[in-house]
């Protein structure tokens, strides 16, 4: 997916400081006004998390039907990734 788009391989990137949850790893890319981010469970079982702002699901590691998300929460399943963008 990376390498047929152009902004997420020329986009800024950083960490998503406040995930509120150790076990995830979230890294944001913005160019102009466009941002993708990604989140990685690391943990076997699986975790809730805050996210900075409500973006679509563009790809995930796992069934989209175990990924619940509502007031900019969001749970998705052990050793999971997901791909969001606004």
């Amino acid at each position: 997916m990376r390498k047929h788009s152009q902004f997420l391989k020329t986009a800024i990137l950083r960490i998503v400081q406040n995930t509120g949850n150790g076990f995830i790893l979230g890294i944001k890319r913005e160019l102009a006004s466009q941002r993708a981010y990604i989140f990685i469970n690391f943990a076997d079982a699986e975790q809730s998390f805050s996210i900075p702002e409500n973006a679509k699901i563009i790809a995930s590691t796992h069934s989209v039907d175990l990924i619940t998300e509502e007031n900019l929460k969001m749970t998705i399943p052990g050793y999971c990734g997901i791909l969001l963008i606004k």
